[in-house]
């Protein structure tokens, strides 16, 4: 269920970390950023619903969804996968069973362009789109090319791929902005802190939410990072240590191989697994093993978690080599 104005206006008016503190003493974007529009926020919301529509095996705007796609009150565009009568468009093959979720990615927020992992109608190519497209083209030649995108997200689905982005807020985050919401715990926030209820705009509350709809597979589900490197050091830190929670997911590491095995630069992934001898110093400690990965600090840096958990590449998009590596077999 998409957030209400009230409650999206106070999640960027709040004081950190159960907001951005715009308008505070201490925002997070400085200057006078204006609050991305709440429509916006509300379609592309409408859009992951439809995406989940897939997964429920129903059109929910038929069976009326209850949240008011724009105001005034009317639809972007058809139903992409559950057409309605005499509207041109993709209608999924009849007698397939509705698909369960088994990948979850995490990205960081939606881009202020238009390029939404989930509109139909935003064709240009965005790597946020292009690299889960690409990774899940398994067996090669299972996403033809060339197809409309409804067609590709269909396919995804049946893979069983859901994307979710940690914050709500369309704008532009820089690697400082990233260390602010690290540091004042606002990222833990939206991932969901250790409680008795979790709010509902965090990753937690929407893992459950899909729990409770019957849309994960029983089996279990693997979760990976598509956020930048910053943010996905720090929720993997974090879960390693046990801070925050991992909502009963397996959280799986992707192998970046682009950076040479030296002394990285802050933020970025070290190759995995290294040679022994690329490791310098006593083994790392418990606390930084697991995630189903293997964590690889090197000497003199031992204090900073540096992981191979991003399916970010070198050039600093998302990378489909990486998500295989972190979540196919």
């Amino acid at each position: 269920m998409p957030l209400d104005l009230h409650q999206y206006t106070d999640l960027w008016k709040n004081p950190t970390p159960a907001g951005f503190d715009q308008g505070g003493a201490h925002p997070i974007f400085p200057g006078h950023t204006p609050l991305p529009a709440h429509n916006d926020y509300v379609i592309r919301e409408n859009q992951l619903e439809d995406y989940l529509d897939i997964f429920r095996g129903f059109d929910t705007r038929a069976a009326g969804r209850g949240v008011p796609p724009i105001i005034p009150a009317v639809w972007y565009y058809p139903h992409p996968f559950f057409p309605p009568p005499g509207v041109a468009g993709f209608v999924p093959p009849p007698g397939v069973p509705n698909p369960t979720i088994r990948y979850i990615l995490i990205a960081e927020a939606a881009n202020p362009a238009p390029t939404y992992f989930y509109n139909v109608d935003h064709l240009h190519r965005s790597p946020y789109f292009t690299a889960p497209k690409d990774a899940f083209n398994f067996p090669a030649g299972y996403i033809p090319a060339g197809i409309p995108k409804p067609q590709v997200l269909w396919l995804l689905a049946q893979q069983g791929v859901l994307l979710l982005d940690l914050y709500p807020f369309a704008i532009g985050y820089t690697p400082l902005i990233r260390r602010a919401l690290n540091n004042r715990e606002v990222s833990a926030h939206f991932w969901g802190t250790p409680g008795p209820v979790l709010a509902p705009e965090t990753i937690g509350a929407r893992i459950n939410a899909l729990m409770g709809m019957g849309l994960l597979d029983p089996e279990g589900v693997k979760l990976a990072f598509m956020a930048p490197p910053i943010l996905s050091h720090f929720l993997a830190h974090q879960i390693n240590l046990g801070a925050l929670p991992n909502f009963g997911t397996t959280i799986r590491m992707g192998v970046n191989a682009t950076i040479p095995p030296v002394l990285p630069a802050p933020g970025h992934v070290i190759p995995g697994p290294l040679p022994p001898t690329f490791l310098v110093g006593p083994p790392p400690h418990a606390s930084l093993v697991g995630l189903g990965g293997v964590v690889r600090p090197l000497g003199g840096l031992n204090s900073i978690p540096y992981y191979a958990c991003t399916c970010y590449d070198g050039a600093g998009n998302p990378n489909s080599l990486f998500i295989q590596n972190a979540l196919l077999p």
